[in-house]
């Protein structure tokens, strides 16, 4: 053989090398597998979403969860997953740390890669608000799935007052009387179940019955007197014996425990050798048909 056939040799069999190479690198180019990408978490009002960056629109979306050495895995044919029923169902529990990440499959249930970046995320969810219905004074609505109580929040001039039950009612009649407005919230002494969103409100005008004072006292060396009540209060009416009154009025009102208290200095009144009396103040929407409560004195 010529030596100008063996270099034509040689160099067609370098040239079918080079082109089987290139086809070889185009095809790990174009078909390389493509990993799935980082996901997000959505926590939307009541539902909780994992949602993957990006779309691939050839393919489904596997989710992984992993929890310590437990993994679960959730299918979607969109890039985002509504998990909060898992999260109901204790499939996913709250309060724990999930490491998530996100691999495309084929429509042949085939992994077209690895999983993509994850993110660790701990779950908690906001409960539902309740629906209320409201017939004459009374307020009532359906339990609430999570809910462990409930907070009846209303209007008290410029401040917001709140009451707890574990009922579902609520007589609103116990407020302060005046016109109120009131919502209601699911709630739970779990962490990882948020206080809900205030139900629908109502605004409406209450008659209420005063309750009397549970005790008053006075020191008389610094004629502080301190009113413990039931509810909140913020005027009262100090008698003495002979039948005259006196007006205590924009009192410093604190709960203490499950009563309130307010202190006041009542030195412009004072008579010593006098015994005062004292009870809440009514109005057109607050009536009291109690009795006085004696003020005991210390020194």
């Amino acid at each position: 053989m010529s030596k100008k056939n063996k270099i034509l040799i040689i160099a067609s069999v370098l040239l079918v090398a080079i082109v089987a190479t290139t086809i070889l690198v185009l095809c790990l180019v174009v078909f390389k597998p493509e990993d799935g990408k980082k996901v997000t978490v959505l926590s939307l009002g009541e539902k909780i979403y994992v949602q993957a960056e990006e779309t691939n629109e050839d393919c489904s979306y596997r989710f992984k969860f992993k929890n310590g050495n437990v993994e679960k895995f959730y299918d979607s044919s969109t890039r985002t997953l509504d998990i909060t029923e898992q999260i109901w169902q204790g499939y996913i529990a709250v309060g724990q740390p999930y490491d998530i990440s996100v691999c495309y499959v084929d429509s042949g249930g085939v992994l077209t890669g690895d999983y993509g970046e994850s993110i660790s995320h701990t779950f908690s969810l906001q409960l539902g608000a309740p629906g209320v219905i409201l017939n004459e004074n009374q307020l009532s609505w359906e339990a609430v799935r999570g809910a462990e109580f409930y907070t009846i929040r209303y209007s008290y001039g410029d401040q917001i007052m709140s009451i707890t039950t574990d009922l579902l009612t609520f007589d609103l009649t116990s407020l302060h009387g005046g016109t109120r407005t009131v919502s209601v919230f699911s709630c739970s002494s779990n962490v990882n179940y948020r206080e809900s969103a205030p139900s629908n409100a109502f605004t409406l005008l209450v008659e209420h019955e005063l309750p009397e004072f549970i005790s008053s006292n006075l020191n008389t060396q610094t004629y502080v007197l301190t009113i413990i009540g039931k509810e909140y209060f913020e005027n009262a009416i100090l008698l003495d014996k002979d039948g005259n009154e006196f007006l205590l009025k924009d009192l410093d009102c604190k709960k203490t425990g499950s009563n309130y208290v307010s202190n006041i200095n009542i030195r412009a009144y004072y008579k010593p050798n006098v015994s005062y009396f004292v009870k809440p103040l009514a109005d057109i929407y607050n009536s009291f048909s109690g009795e006085a409560i004696l003020v005991r004195t210390q020194a």
